[in-house]
């Protein structure tokens, strides 16, 4: 920075630039201004012209009707775009004779001459003043202090300009001149801003603390000029103000000073929004002091928590104050995202201060977990819940507030033996939150218009911090008296819901505080079930499932469709916990078979979240409503889940975490799966919801997909990637669990949708029930020759000639079902075998043999062709022939 002193220098060139462009661009409007009026002057004029000769060529005849020239046109405004020639024409008149158009060329040198030749001159003006005055520095004409003086001269000059501008403004008030004094005040503030930045950054003429004191006056001239020249001057002073500390920092900062500056210079930015209602300063007020608070907590020193707990809550305080005579009655809590365009500025900026104290108090808390922070959130909750017992238009800060409470326990930080920092100040901080959430919601709800707010402060609030405390602390107390606080909890709020819905017709149990309490004491329930069985692994999935039924009984006899919530989110933790947390790997299983907590961890959520949509269903709610649909999903989901872990168990003895997979867990899987989907399409029959349907396609494309990806090509015994050992005895093996049980339960599946007229799905399940009969009747000739290490090993001739018979076989079994049953598909797989028999045989067998055998080889592979032919002949053709007949 030791070649810099010429930073007034630039600063000089950039007020100069920004004057010239203003006057060039004044310059270019005024002649764009006159270029458009001359066009349009022109434009009338041909038309008179064109309009009079017409007049003349046809003559005037006394007995001829008289014809109205159409108006002439009125002046167009609008610079930007110039009016096309057919606006002018003569609508009576189509056959009037059309003006040459102005050459292009033309265009172009009046586009030099009457706007670039305006800006190239203002160019050639600014190099010349910054050529004059790098040639004064470099010859040493002027030092720092004059170029300080320079730079606050000009600053005040072009103030003192713009107030003259102001007050005698041009005659042309449409003039874009009327702009001039704004940007004039502007540079003259920036000159300031940047002169007092450089006498004490790079000169170090201009002591700091003076320094700061001028930048914050410059702020303050800013915004009080705002209120003459416009909002931009509001912007570069605030902009400038919460600059101010960055760019003239302090050694040994002051917290109390900073934070102090910051509140004034905040209310200062309030003060602006209010009386020129200027909403986007909100986000510059807003942003200057969370900026600033998260600096504080990023870079300053430790101590100083008292100062930031004080800025905190007093940051929220001002919002709240300059936005109090403003502040009405919210909407309902569906309409409140409607809502939010309509707050006016000063409530707009109310709840954004808000938001950005509770961000910082919760980094604050993270970080530190200082009890004067506690106090600050512990404040900030009481303050808010009172307010909104006053200020109906406050009535979400209070709900903000217990967010970040809750957030700010969850998240308290913890020493190196893994404990909560600060322990005792924790549990002081919940048990506060408890009662001013308790006493202040009922507050809210007896002197709220909406008192749904603070029923939802009342009842959830109390819950969620013994949840946090939990969640933070679980050893701190037993997990029986953790339970037992929540039954209390549960307890009060079903006590309140009854005092509530008492005499309430049954219509309005739906409203915000029944709604609220009733979640309430679901939610107090579930936890309280929740603490007492948290180390139980899957019996607590069990245990919430069943609360489902339960509140699905609750909701359809009292009529309490908050419950709902309350379900689909007790659904949302049963399927995390057992789909997405993975619980059964979590704690050890019992090894036996079928008989361990599998049964109950998955089996009993199934039948719960199945046994609530049927109780809805039955209770005359649709199976197409989404509820319905989400319990029976995902008790589908919890199902399958169950069914696959069952099968891995079985697969593994009961080692759940055994490294990869297994043919046989993978055949197990697919038949599993397809054993569900026959159950389903049993089950529902031809005409299934809208659920079941996709779900049974779903699930048989899973199983398919399973047993392509791994039984097909990873893990198959003899070409996998992977090979896998087929264990067993002869047949009944690995093999028949992998591919003929899965195509076994195909063929039912495609028999069954057939008859319910599901043509295609009967197909493909058919097809593929087909491929796997043949794959596994070729591991099972490949197992007899090599046993289950079948991979790597060379086909021996009589191997060979066995799949050849084997593949033969199979296809006479495909055409006699196909005949007795009539069906096309199986006569058409049949000849796809045969000819890949064929083929096989000609191709790859009989090169082996020579003389006599090769010859009876020929015979015999022809004696079944024409034995094939035949059959068809007499059994397949002439029913077709029938047919078309």
């Amino acid at each position: 920075m030791a070649d810099f002193p010429e930073f007034i220098l630039f600063t000089l060139i950039c007020a100069a630039i920004a004057t010239l462009s203003v006057l060039g661009g004044v310059a270019f409007r005024r002649t764009s201004r006159l270029r458009d009026a001359l066009a349009i002057a022109e434009e009338r004029i041909r038309y008179l012209e064109d309009a009079l000769n017409d007049i003349i060529a046809q003559g005037v005849s006394p007995a001829a009707p008289q014809r109205t020239p159409a108006p002439i046109p009125a002046p167009i405004t609008d610079p930007v775009a110039p009016p096309a020639r057919a606006a002018f024409a003569p609508a009576a008149q189509p056959q009037a004779q059309a003006y040459p158009r102005e050459p292009w060329l033309a265009k172009i040198e009046k586009a030099i001459a009457s706007n670039w030749l305006v800006w190239i001159g203002g160019g050639f003006i600014a190099l010349a003043i910054v050529f004059i005055l790098r040639f004064a520095i470099d010859e040493g004409w002027f030092g720092p202090p004059a170029q300080l003086a320079g730079a606050y001269l000009l600053g005040a000059g072009l103030i003192a300009g713009a107030e003259y501008m102001r007050r005698r403004p041009p005659a042309d008030a449409a003039s874009q001149l009327r702009n001039l004094p704004a940007i004039l005040s502007a540079a003259g503030l920036f000159a300031l801003f940047a002169a007092t930045y450089a006498g004490n950054a790079n000169f170090f003429l201009i002591p700091t603390a003076l320094a700061f004191v001028l930048l914050a006056l410059c702020a303050l001239a800013a915004i009080m000029l705002s209120l003459r020249y416009g909002p931009w001057l509001a912007a570069l002073g605030l902009g400038g103000g919460y600059l101010a500390p960055a760019l003239v920092p302090f050694d040994n900062p002051a917290p109390a000073a900073l934070f102090g500056y910051v509140l004034a210079l905040t209310a200062a930015a309030l003060a602006i929004i209010k009386l020129r209602r200027w909403r986007g300063f909100v986000w510059l007020a807003a942003g200057g002091a969370l900026v600033w608070g998260v600096a504080w907590l990023l870079f300053a020193t430790p101590g100083g928590e008292a100062e930031a707990a004080f800025y905190l809550v007093a940051l929220a305080g001002i919002g709240i104050v300059f936005g109090w005579g403003e502040a009405g009655v919210l909407p309902a809590w569906r309409d409140i995202w409607r809502f939010r365009t309509e707050w006016n500025e000063s409530v707009f900026a109310a709840h954004a201060l808000f938001a950005s104290s509770a961000i910082v108090l919760l980094l604050l808390s993270v970080q530190t977990g200082a009890p004067l922070i506690a106090a600050a959130i512990l404040a900030l909750c009481a303050l808010t819940a009172v307010i909104a017992s006053v200020r109906e238009g406050f009535s979400l800060m209070p709900l903000g507030a217990a967010a970040i409470a809750i957030v700010s326990i969850l998240l308290w930080p913890v020493t190196q033996t893994g404990a909560p920092a600060y322990i005792g100040a924790l549990m002081q901080l919940d048990g506060a939150l408890g009662f001013v959430f308790s006493g202040g919601g009922w507050l809210m709800m007896a002197r709220n218009q909406r008192a749904g707010y603070g029923a939802v402060l009342a009842a959830l609030g109390p819950i969620a911090v013994v949840a946090a405390t939990h969640e933070t602390a679980p050893l701190l107390l037993p997990g029986v008296r953790w339970a037992v606080a929540a039954l209390i909890l549960a307890g009060i709020n079903a006590f309140a819901l009854e005092r509530l819905a008492r005499g309430m017709p049954v219509d309005d149990r739906g409203s915000g505080p029944v709604a609220a309490f009733t979640l309430g004491a679901a939610a107090a329930l579930t936890f309280a079930v929740y603490f007492a069985m948290h180390d139980s692994g899957l019996w607590l999935s069990a245990a919430l499932a069943i609360l489902i039924p339960i509140m699905a009984h609750l909701d359809l006899r009292f009529k309490l469709p908050a419950l709902r919530g309350a379900i689909a989110t007790i659904t949302a933790v049963v399927t995390w916990r057992l789909i997405f947390g993975f619980e059964a790997l979590n704690h050890p299983l019992n090894p036996t078979p079928f008989f361990n907590q599998l049964i109950p961890g998955y089996a009993l959520p199934a039948l719960c979240l199945w046994g609530a949509g049927w109780l809805y269903r039955r209770g005359g709610m649709k199976a197409d409503t989404r509820l319905v649909e989400l319990l029976e999903v995902t008790a589908l989901i919890v199902a399958v889940a169950g069914i696959s872990y069952e099968a891995r168990h079985l697969a593994t003895g009961g080692n759940l975490r055994a490294p990869g997979a297994s043919l046989i867990e993978i055949g197990l899987d697919a038949s599993a799966w397809l054993a569900l989907v026959i159950g389903l399409a049993v089950r529902f029959g031809p005409e299934p919801r809208r659920v079941i349907f996709y779900a049974e396609g779903l699930l048989a494309i899973a199983a398919g997909a399973l047993l392509l990806v791994f039984a097909g090509l990873t893990l198959n015994p003899w070409w996998g990637e992977i090979p896998s050992l087929a264990p067993g005895w002869p047949i009944f093996n690995a093999l028949l669990i992998t591919y003929g049980a899965p195509a076994a339960l195909l063929a039912i599946y495609a028999i069954i949708k057939r008859r319910q007229d599901f043509g295609v799905r009967a197909e493909i399940a058919g097809a593929a029930a087909t491929v796997l009969a043949f794959v596994n009747i070729t591991l099972e000739i490949r197992r007899s020759f090599h046993g289950p290490d079948m991979a790597g090993e060379p086909i021996l001739q009589w191997e060979a000639w066995s799949y050849t018979a084997a593949w033969t076989v199979f296809a006479g079994v495909l055409l006699a079902l196909g005949l007795m049953r009539h069906k096309p598909s199986l006569r058409y797989a049949s000849l796809a075998v045969l000819l890949a028999a064929i083929i096989k045989a000609f191709g790859f067998d009989m090169s082996a043999l020579t003389g006599v055998l090769r010859a009876l080889s020929y015979l015999g592979l022809g004696a079944t062709i024409i034995a094939v032919a035949l059959i068809y002949q007499r059994y397949v053709f002439p029913r077709a022939a029938k047919t078309v007949s």
